[in-house]
């Protein structure tokens, strides 16, 4: 047997701690080929290229490349730890540390070699499915046919190749001599029982306090100032969460002898306090890498759910016309005869906007009631009831005005200011509506139709139109089409065919991101995969002097359980809580709720960890089991 295959029989014979390393490779080298595919797809290259997405897919796959870089890295130190007393017993047999390090450079080609090849191939047989999953997410108006991606293919190839090579030889590097009993006793030499330090201990609670309490109750624009500080605070003290405080409440628990001697909390404590300090990176990390892919995901959920809501609420009607063109008959023309032709039915209103200087001197729109009404009955609104003399100040509640506080001020001098008739009496406001009814970015007033005849003569007037499909469903996107390409600058607007192009625009963002967001939790699920992995041997033969002295078959299940549930869910838990805290800013940041879109990504996640965790679980119990037979 030569030296290159006694590398590789070893990369076989240790397939089992491999094994979430190299399906890990082969997901990230699969979906770096993807988004290599849809960068380079002829499609999206040529005539019909909408830059964002070609950008957006190479931007996503450098992330991918780079993050893929330090997994490969983490994943092949936690591997070589677990392997210190089989380099002992080689280097017994005669074998040179220099003789180890190429064997650990080559079983890292060999094994980066096959996840290439691994992940092209599945890219490969999944590239059509893939490509159209493509076309419905992003919106795209024509065909991604399936083609052989041979730039994509070479690219992959090049790149992984580099990036395995690069990996096996830092690892062969970083691999330096040691002492041959230390090798032999490097998965039984004891690391010893770590100790909190006091001081530390608070800082982590004062820092993670501080962070929650800034991000919760800032507003607007203070948001984006409170950032980067935040950020510095949570993670600095996410480290100290898991390295000081988490070691001061397992020892403070150890202390408490009628819960450390409870069944089985003594092997549960006693196991967590000595594995903390190696715990406590990969929590670490794991919290911090799940945290970036809660937010980043639902941070662009939110921002759609926020922008598809100011559009509706600007367009409360399905069509919406005003005259800026001059060519008013015309275009209502256009836009009758298209419903026409198309068979939609839809009721049709039509307005004068009237602008009036107030007391102080500004320009504001004042509606009759009666036209409010009629208008208010077409987009369903509530109606108002004004009296005489007692107008109202209606108060368009578009979230996005509120977001960045543009009329907070105009409101406030409108709601103190007088409206004056033609026989110089005075009106003044005597109720706030919040209402979308008519087509105003700015707060306006609606008075009575016998205090509308008092009005002096308006400093400006436009024609509204408005019409509301009666069919039960909205314009469809085709009708709508055709509206935009004639009178897009006309003052017109068709309110799902400018949520239809956001969503054009806005639909490889949340593909991008929903890609890198799951790449990202995968990774997270490997490393403490490998964590949980890396201790199986010496837990085989904890487990087989423990069940000498008595533990049964359901009390050790009990025990793996929790100290499994513990490894999965600490740093996601963790996680969460950072994620919601964050969205909750973001949410002030817009003056709209994300609570629907914080649930919802979140709890996809949790529902995703808590899948992962059974099924590790299951295979690491049998394991265990198998062991004690």
């Amino acid at each position: 047997m030569t030296f290159r295959q006694f590398a590789m029989n070893n990369v076989l014979r240790n397939k089992r701690i491999y094994a979430a390393y190299f399906l890990a490779s082969i997901f990230s080298v699969m979906v770096f080929f993807t988004f290599s595919i849809f960068a380079s797809h002829p499609e999206l290259t040529g005539d019909n290229m909408v830059s964002c997405v070609s950008f957006g897919m190479n931007v996503a796959a450098g992330i991918i490349y780079v993050f893929s870089f330090f997994f490969v890295l983490y994943s092949m130190s936690s591997f070589l730890q677990s392997r210190k007393k089989e380099f002992g017993l080689l280097m017994m047999q005669g074998m040179s540390m220099k003789q180890i390090r190429s064997m650990v450079f080559l079983e890292n080609m060999f094994i980066g070699f096959l996840a290439t090849i691994g992940g092209i191939g599945l890219g490969l047989v999944f590239a059509k499915a893939i490509l159209l999953l493509a076309e419905n997410i992003l919106i795209i108006e024509y065909e991604l046919p399936f083609y052989i991606p041979t730039q994509s293919i070479l690219l992959t190839l090049g790149c992984f190749m580099v990036l395995f090579f690069l990996i096996s030889l830092f690892v062969s590097y970083v691999l330096r001599s040691g002492k041959l009993i230390d090798l032999i006793k490097g998965d039984q030499k004891s690391k010893g029982e770590p100790k909190a330090n006091l001081l530390l201990t608070f800082l982590a609670i004062i820092l993670l306090g501080a962070g929650y309490t800034v991000a919760l109750f800032v507003n607007g624009f203070m948001v984006i100032i409170a950032m980067v500080p935040v950020m510095l605070m949570v993670i600095i003290g996410t480290y100290l969460l898991f390295t000081q405080l988490s070691v001061f409440i397992i020892r403070w628990l150890k202390k408490k002898e009628k819960f450390f001697w409870y069944k089985t909390n003594m092997i549960l404590l006693s196991d967590l306090s000595f594995r903390m300090k190696d715990n406590a990176r990969t929590f670490f990390l794991v919290a911090i890498v799940s945290t970036v892919a809660f937010s980043a995901i639902g941070s662009l959920y939110g921002l759609h759910s926020f922008i598809t809501s100011s559009v509706q609420q600007i367009n409360p009607t399905s069509i919406s016309y005003m005259d800026e063109d001059g060519n008013e008959k015309a275009d209502v023309s256009f836009i009758d005869e298209t419903l026409q032709e198309d068979n939609i039915e839809t009721d049709k209103e039509q307005i004068i906007l009237s602008y009036y200087e107030v007391s102080n001197e500004s320009q504001v729109l004042i509606a009759k009631e009666s036209d409010y009404n009629r208008f208010a009955k077409l987009s369903n609104e509530e109606t108002v009831k004004v009296d005489d003399g007692a107008p109202a100040l209606i108060d368009p509640e578009i979230i996005f005005l509120r977001a960045v506080n543009s009329d907070g001020q105009r409101k406030s001098l409108l709601n103190e200011s007088v409206v004056e008739l033609k026989d110089s009496t005075t009106l003044e406001p005597v109720q706030v509506t919040m209402s979308n009814v008519l087509y105003s970015e700015d707060v306006y007033y609606v008075v009575s139709d016998h205090d509308f005849e008092q009005l002096p003569t308006p400093v400006e007037e436009e024609s509204y139109y408005a019409w509301q499909a009666t069919s039960g469903n909205d314009i469809p996107i085709e009708t709508a089409e055709k509206l935009d390409n004639k009178l897009s600058t006309a003052g017109m607007r068709v309110g799902v065919y400018e949520k239809y192009s956001i969503n054009i625009v806005y639909g490889p963002i949340m593909f991008v991101s929903l890609f890198i967001g799951i790449v990202f939790f995968v990774s997270s699920g490997s490393f403490l995969y490998f964590r949980l992995y890396s201790d199986l041997d010496e837990d085989k033969r904890k487990f087989q002097a423990i069940t000498k002295m008595g533990l049964t078959e359901k009390e050790l299940k009990k025990v793996l359980n929790r100290q499994i549930m513990i490894l999965f869910f600490a740093p996601i838990v963790v996680a969460l809580i950072h994620g919601a805290v964050a969205l909750t800013a973001l949410s002030h940041l817009f003056v709209y709720s994300l609570f629907k879109e914080s649930v919802m990504v979140l709890g996809i996640f949790l529902a995703i960890q808590v899948v992962y965790f059974f099924v590790v679980r299951f295979y690491y119990i049998r394991q265990i089991k198998t062991a004690l037979r």
